[in-house]
């Protein structure tokens, strides 16, 4: 599970990621929201999906996405011979390497995740364990599925970033 943490005496303080992270969900969508999700919060639709979609790829990656708890299944990664895996381990590697916050911890995992439309996917992944991102609900993972797994088989690995 994603667990909320403060920052460390070694995150960033005064940096635009520090400030991005910090914004409310008022200010990340008048700044960085897509035209439609500020229009249609303007509006007054509910943008609570759209707004957690926009901002963990922001944050994080293109290929990360914000999950109930509920619709979570995850383990540890059995080891297997595989170009998909192999990926997966240098872009966590990468990620880990290069964060902007001493406060947030990646690790890699065996994901089944459903869906609230009834898609299911499996697959192995990185898992956002602990962050400092303050506007992340409580219950939600922060995730990404690298390489899907279909019939036993790890597909080819997806760049997360």
């Amino acid at each position: 599970m994603t667990t909320l943490v403060s920052y460390t005496e070694h995150d960033l303080v005064d940096h635009p990621r520090r400030t991005l992270r910090d914004m409310s969900k008022e200010q990340f969508i008048e700044l960085w929201g897509s035209g439609t999700l500020r229009k249609s919060h303007k509006l007054h639709f509910d943008t609570q999906e759209a707004y957690l979609l926009e901002r963990v790829r922001m944050e994080f990656g293109a290929g990360f996405e914000a999950i109930q708890r509920s619709r979570v299944t995850y383990s540890d990664i059995k080891l297997v011979s595989c170009a998909a895996l192999t990926e997966l381990g240098w872009h966590a590697e990468r990620m880990i390497e290069l964060r902007a916050f001493d406060s947030d911890e990646f690790v890699c995992k065996q994901f089944d995740v459903e869906y609230a439309d009834g898609r299911v996917r499996q697959g192995a992944g990185i898992l956002v364990r602990e962050t400092s991102c303050p506007w992340l609900p409580k219950g939600y993972m922060v995730l990404s599925i690298v390489t899907e797994k279909h019939n036993g088989v790890y597909l080819d690995a997806i760049n997360p970033f």
